[in-house]
């Protein structure tokens, strides 16, 4: 998909508003690597972002001894934006082809989860100033 200049830069925009700041992998494997520490750990990646975090931390239960289907069950993931949720379905899908039953492009404030052992992510960094109304936002 090829994006205008002016869509490009609506999306940095909105990035912007939200606070999105995209890992970089190597950083999200060590992270993950400190935070998993056992085969049937159930994880929560809040802000799912395009995958680093999600696509980490199925691979590091995978080194764990999980098989992929349980993996599979043991991860949640959370992404508001649509644009970044679509390109996250893309990434897991190209990087593991499987299906994740927990993750949802759904607001995080929303939504439940069944009790977890690690939240692992990049928070976004917002400026409480760009956001219209706070109250919405969750």
């Amino acid at each position: 998909m090829t994006r205008t200049r002016t869509e490009a830069l609506a999306s940095a925009e909105t990035n912007k508003d939200f606070g999105a700041v995209f890992t970089p992998a190597h950083i999200a494997q060590c992270l993950v690597r400190w935070a998993i520490r056992s085969p049937g750990n159930a994880v929560l990646d809040p802000g799912a972002g395009q995958g680093a975090f999600f696509i980490a931390s199925f691979e590091r239960l995978k080194e764990l001894g999980a098989s992929t289907e349980a993996a599979s069950q043991q991860l949640c993931g959370v992404e508001l934006q649509k644009e970044h949720f679509e390109r996250l379905m893309e990434n897991v899908r190209t990087s593991i082809g499987t299906a994740f039953p927990h993750l949802r492009h759904a607001n995080l404030f929303q939504e439940e989860f069944p009790p977890l052992d690690a939240v692992i992510g990049n928070p976004p960094y917002v400026i409480r100033a760009r956001l219209a109304d706070i109250n919405e936002a969750a």
